[in-house]
């Protein structure tokens, strides 16, 4: 049984501690990458890529929004219904 148990395991360290990761997870709301990278660089003093910034706001649940392109002479919903 004591063979079963998991063992700490070897790895790099983090960069920032976890509980200031939850800290600057409940302040955060809806920010860009870019945003959320500045906040973590003037908090922490470390920089991570705006990459690895996004997979870390994936794991958090966020979700990327894309702007939808609308065409300026479109018609309304209300008017597409009502035809």
């Amino acid at each position: 049984m004591a063979g079963l148990k998991n063992r700490s395991r070897s790895g790099r360290p983090p960069k920032i501690d976890h509980g200031i990761m939850k800290k600057i997870r409940r302040e955060t709301q809806y920010w860009t990458a870019e945003e959320m990278h500045d906040h973590i660089f003037k908090l922490t003093n470390v920089s991570f890529s705006i990459s690895y910034i996004r997979r870390i706001m994936k794991s958090w649940g966020y979700t990327m929004k894309v702007p939808v392109r609308i065409h300026v002479k479109r018609a309304s919903r209300r008017c597409i219904k009502k035809f």
